[in-house]
């Protein structure tokens, strides 16, 4: 009889036990997928703010070249007979009646485009040499 009474003391400790144990273990699941809450929101506004950050930008960029179209690409002219002329610095080295295409760099730019051009054409003799 003692043994029946014992085992029966046993089996409601056990399970107070358990359910112990589990109420300890679902808080602790409660406040794990809490802190995960929070760092999943955290990284959502990190990525909108970054998003923001970018859009921002492109904006910007986009305002940029705009105005750069405006001001510069759709002011310019076109001229018939463009490879006679000089190619000198925007202010045309200060020479007057003269005519001349002004560019940032002037001789020295011309002498890069001069070079350049000698470059891509030896590399493409140099491409039909090898075939």
């Amino acid at each position: 009889m003692e043994q029946v009474v014992h085992d029966g003391w046993l089996k409601g400790l056990n399970a107070h036990r358990d359910a112990i144990e589990g109420r300890k273990k679902q808080k602790e699941n409660m406040v794990f997928e809490a802190e995960q809450r929070v760092i999943k929101k955290e990284l959502e506004r990190q990525e909108r703010r970054l998003a923001r950050e970018r859009r921002r930008k492109e904006n910007e960029l986009k305002a940029l070249r705009d105005e750069i179209k405006k001001n510069f690409i759709k002011k310019g002219e076109i001229k018939d007979n463009m490879i006679s002329w000089d190619l000198l610095d925007v202010n045309g080295n200060y020479e007057k009646g003269k005519t001349f295409a002004g560019a940032l760099g002037g001789q020295l730019l011309q002498f890069y485009i001069v070079l350049e051009a000698l470059s891509e054409l030896s590399g493409q003799q140099a491409s039909e040499g090898k075939k």
